[in-house]
């Protein structure tokens, strides 16, 4: 199986997201900054391994334990693989897009964040199909029972993830407290992360279902915080962010 395959393959459930998500915005981003972005993320995947890496070997030689009985720990999946995610994601959006003249709205912190997620679970799909494929020697049914559980599952929940943190952002600007509104919008994305990660993790042939719709709920309530920053479209949130303090 080729890997223009595995990377079209890969592409459709973050595609299909990305569509009917810019579809939302009434102000439609330059699809250049939004490709810049996209990709932006897929380099945030790269840097995050790296991270949670680090942080596997350094913790087994702190705490004198095997790497997999780290790796395996809750307290492990909870900051050093959700927590890594959301910090890495985050900054990477931030360091690409703050200041880019482009990013004017209140809900371009939002968009921006989500493309970069989305950039990053794109990534992530090419390891997982890839590795789906190698037992099954490139069954359809392996490859496509693995993109739909990508797509509801956790390219569903680096866009929700991702959507706080960005609404977050948006709020710390319009209120200059970014960095009260940054650390909850990471710390409620993270415990979000790690709720879906436990639930795959402890409950069996049930756990899509009750991670899907844990996620279901949280969806319901970003799009509602989608609604109220696209009502704020009047506020450039440039202005907002480097004017001097009244």
């Amino acid at each position: 199986m080729s890997a223009l395959f595995i990377l079209i393959v890969s592409f459709i459930p973050n595609f299909v997201w990305l569509a009917l998500y810019l579809r939302e915005d009434t102000d439609p981003e330059p699809p250049r900054l939004v490709v810049f972005a996209f990709f932006g993320g897929v380099c945030a995947t790269g840097i995050a391994l790296a991270l949670e890496y680090a942080a596997l070997k350094t913790s087994s030689a702190v705490f004198a334990a095997g790497v997999s009985q780290i790796y395996n720990s809750f307290w492990y999946m909870v900051l050093g693989v959700a927590l890594i995610e959301e910090c890495v994601k985050f900054f990477v959006t931030r360091i690409l897009i703050m200041r880019n003249p482009e990013f004017d709205q209140p809900v371009d912190a939002m968009v921006y964040c989500i493309v970069v997620a989305l950039g990053f679970a794109f990534a992530e799909n090419v390891v997982v199909i890839t590795n789906a494929m190698l037992p099954y020697h490139g069954a359809v049914f392996a490859i496509t029972q693995t993109v739909i559980l990508r797509f509801i599952g956790a390219n569903f929940l680096h866009l929700l993830a991702s959507g706080i943190v960005g609404y977050a952002w948006a709020q710390g600007i319009l209120k200059r407290k970014q960095f009260a509104y940054i650390v909850g919008g990471i710390a409620a994305a993270t415990v979000i992360h790690s709720a879906f990660n436990a639930i795959m993790l402890s409950l069996g042939q049930f756990a899509y279902v009750i991670a899907v719709s844990m996620m279901f709920g949280v969806a319901i309530w970003l799009l509602r915080d989608f609604e109220v920053l696209k009502q704020l479209s009047g506020k450039r949130i440039i202005e907002v962010a480097y004017a001097e303090p009244e």
